[in-house]
């Protein structure tokens, strides 16, 4: 029994370090690029992010997203933003849109 117990043991550790270890780069990915966005022509701006999905993905969710111009009148707004993708495939990423949101002042609902 320990010949069986001791390798799946090892190897769920080591999994689930590797998640965590993965887990922080991916958050200091996302923040990188809200922070600083390929096109320095616009802004930025989040609340709270949060990030689950053990023991096979990646789920961030970032709440309250506002996209404004250099001169800070707002482009977009979304409740949230999810981005997901699988813990062994970094460049494939989905992105999630909320079923409502707000670009230049208008409603949009799908």
């Amino acid at each position: 029994m320990a010949r069986i117990l001791i390798p799946i043991l090892l190897m769920a550790i080591i999994w689930s370090g590797y998640w965590f270890w993965g887990a922080n780069d991916n958050l200091e990915n996302i923040y990188k690029s809200l922070e600083n966005p390929k096109s320095g022509s616009i802004n930025i701006k989040y609340g709270s992010t949060s990030q689950v999905g053990f023991p096979n993905r990646y789920d961030v969710t970032v709440n309250n997203l506002s996209i404004e111009n250099p001169n800070g009148k707002q482009i977009a707004t979304f409740p949230f933003i999810q981005v997901i993708r699988l813990i062994y495939n970094k460049t494939h990423q989905i992105i999630i849109f909320p079923n409502e949101l707000s670009i230049y002042n208008f409603n949009i609902k799908w």
